[in-house]
């Protein structure tokens, strides 16, 4: 009987609830090596890792690749578990068939037959698919926020230098305070003050940073940056 080893991954808690949580994969592979009258001898799982991650950043990948030997088949509920990204499912696929074995898709994404060349074609166009689906979600996440930012919405990260997080937890509103130090800023650059001498004469002034200290030369450059 052919031995298989499961390996199963979830990015976000919200995977759970889309079908493709982790009980939903286990339940994909146990059914598949049953169907094909394959052992399944070990299950190792990645939780809350993203499929672009690197392999080595994946300690449940990593040890299924290292348990291998003398297994035939490494299984997966889809092939996307594994990666979206091309060139990194081929590095998988190169690294497992070292060891004897072979990636099979529970959902039968193209890994599971006879004919190796339409099976390269299948492969290839799901990985490509996985991939476009990444690079598209992050092209998607990336315009929201630019999106939250022009309607003056806090995005997370440091709040710049001028702005206060306002009442309602979503909206950037001015800082009158530190507006008035960007005010400041601006008169003495005006005077062709370098970014040094602006920190001396605010420190001079008794003008406080946002976190009590002394101001010094990249201080003023990041508040005015924070600021544009």
């Amino acid at each position: 009987m052919t031995k298989a080893i499961a390996y199963l991954r979830v990015s976000t808690d919200k995977q759970a609830d889309s079908g493709h949580g982790i009980n939903a994969q286990l339940d994909a592979c146990e059914k598949w090596a049953a169907d094909n009258g394959c052992e399944l001898v070990a299950v190792y799982r990645d939780e809350g890792i993203s499929g672009a991650a690197d392999p080595s950043q994946r300690p449940g990948l990593t040890d299924a690749l290292a348990a291998l030997d003398g297994v035939g088949v490494l299984l997966v509920a889809k092939r996307d578990r594994l990666s979206r990204d091309r060139s990194t499912m081929g590095l998988l696929e190169y690294m497992t068939a070292k060891t004897g074995a072979r990636i099979v898709s529970a959902a039968g994404e193209g890994t599971d037959t006879d004919d190796p060349l339409s099976a390269l074609i299948q492969t290839t166009i799901y990985d490509l698919l996985a991939q476009m689906e990444r690079v598209q979600a992050s092209v998607r996440t990336k315009a929201a926020l630019a999106a939250k930012r022009r309607r003056g919405e806090y995005t997370g990260g440091k709040i710049p230098f001028g702005k206060a997080l306002a009442s309602n937890g979503v909206h950037l509103v001015d800082c009158i305070e530190e507006q008035t130090i960007l005010a400041e800023i601006a008169a003495l650059q005006s005077e062709g003050l370098s970014l040094r001498k602006i920190a001396d004469e605010l420190n001079a002034r008794g003008v406080a940073r946002r976190n009590g200290k002394a101001w010094h030369h990249v201080a003023v450059s990041r508040a005015i940056k924070g600021a544009a």
